[in-house]
């Protein structure tokens, strides 16, 4: 596939009033920091990307931070979250290839192919050693194995990294997982053809918290229907993929955060995988937490990030 030359969605904007919609925290959403999406080329096309900034336009006083969602979804979980954090430095949100805006490769694909592709991107964005400096980055679930995996293999890339709930399996529990969705996904489309969408939405909509909204609630069901039958490439190559082993290799400072959600076990067991990595427990929160309610983890993720 051609380079595809990258259109840059030139138009920035104030976010006005978001801290007002958002409480309970030390630290504060900021009204005045400025906004953009844009595009970078990638063998497979383009990626797109959500990125906040200081309000002066420039990079900050700190290493930028990149961000990956879980599958299926896109970058638009950390819109809410960025502005906490970008008061002093670039923060980014990716949407994972063939997610989102962005286009993806065709047949299967492994994190490491994830990787690889983002590792070339977050380059081209301008930052990597004699460029901007290295990047911290913070991953959930699918995402958390993207974030370590290219922190495993670029050091020289990665200063910091963040693992949100993410599951260190043994190789027999990962593979089960990875054989029971493929199960249930063919078992629901042969079922319920056209229907699976409806029937997800109605789950979605059942299982909403008094506390969330309706409305985060139809924005998150629309990211994962994007895809379309490829919604669970990402989930699949994310169960492929020998996290536990792998993550023992990496070297950088980790943060590994446990929300309220299943696979806590193997979540903290990253702990002691992990040589150079602490662990903190989040209570009353799920992994839906960047967008419904960013503030209960922008200090931790901070309070981190800004160690000397």
């Amino acid at each position: 596939m051609d380079v595809i030359t990258p259109s840059i969605l030139s138009r920035r904007y104030l976010i006005a009033g978001l801290a007002a919609s958002l409480t309970g925290s030390s630290v504060q959403a900021q009204s005045n920091v400025q906004t953009r999406r844009f595009y970078v080329p990638t063998l497979w096309g383009q990626l797109h990307i959500y990125e906040a900034r200081p309000a002066d336009g420039g990079v900050g006083t700190n290493p930028a931070l990149v961000c990956f969602h879980q599958t299926s979804g896109s970058g638009k979980l950390y819109v809410r979250f960025l502005p906490y954090l970008a008061t002093d430095r670039v923060v980014m949100a990716i949407d994972t290839p063939g997610y989102g805006a962005s286009d993806g490769p065709s047949g299967e694909t492994s994190i490491q192919d994830y990787a690889d592709t983002i590792v070339r991107a977050i380059e081209h964005a301008g930052y990597g050693p004699g460029k901007l400096g290295p990047v911290d980055v913070l991953g959930l679930l699918t995402g958390s194995m993207i974030a370590g995996e290219i922190t495993r293999m670029r050091p020289d890339l990665v200063r910091r990294l963040i693992l949100a709930q993410s599951p260190l399996m043994s190789d027999v529990d990962r593979m089960s997982v990875h054989d029971t969705m493929i199960e249930m996904l063919d078992a629901n489309w042969s079922e319920k053809g056209k229907n699976y969408y409806v029937d997800r939405l109605e789950r979605m909509l059942k299982s909403v918290n008094k506390e969330d909204s309706a409305e985060l609630t139809m924005e998150a069901y629309v990211e994962t229907v994007l895809p379309g039958r490829e919604f669970m490439k990402g989930e699949l190559a994310a169960m492929r993929y020998p996290a536990r082993d792998l993550f023992a290799n990496i070297t950088r400072p980790t943060l590994i955060l446990s929300l309220e959600q299943t696979f806590k076990e193997d979540v903290i067991r990253g702990a002691s995988v992990i040589p150079n990595a602490e662990l903190t427990e989040v209570t009353g929160v799920d992994r839906n937490v960047f967008r419904t309610n960013p503030a209960a983890v922008a200090p931790t993720i901070r309070a981190f990030l800004d160690k000397p």
